[in-house]
């Protein structure tokens, strides 16, 4: 399992199944840390993390990284990635 470097405040914890097992973080609590570690801006710390850490792949090990959700949210998430 591979850690982000830096954002060990926000892991929470490892993801289980198919023999490929995840260190998983808190994508919110990533984007505080930029914040309050780096002083970036709302808007910058979410495109570094899209760009440099979220969309960072290497290998089976890359990190998960979640936005937590309640149920409803979800639903609307997944009806938002149905195509028209």
């Amino acid at each position: 399992m591979l850690r982000a470097d830096g954002f060990e405040k926000a892991e929470i914890g490892v993801s289980v199944g198919l023999g490929v097992h995840r260190i998983i973080y808190d994508y919110d609590r990533c984007i505080q840390i930029l914040i309050d570690r780096d002083e970036m801006s709302q808007t910058d710390a979410v495109e570094y993390m899209q760009y440099n850490v979220v969309h960072a792949w290497v290998g089976d090990d890359t990190p998960m990284f979640i936005e937590t959700m309640e149920s409803a949210e979800i639903d609307e998430y997944a009806d938002s990635m149905i195509g028209p």
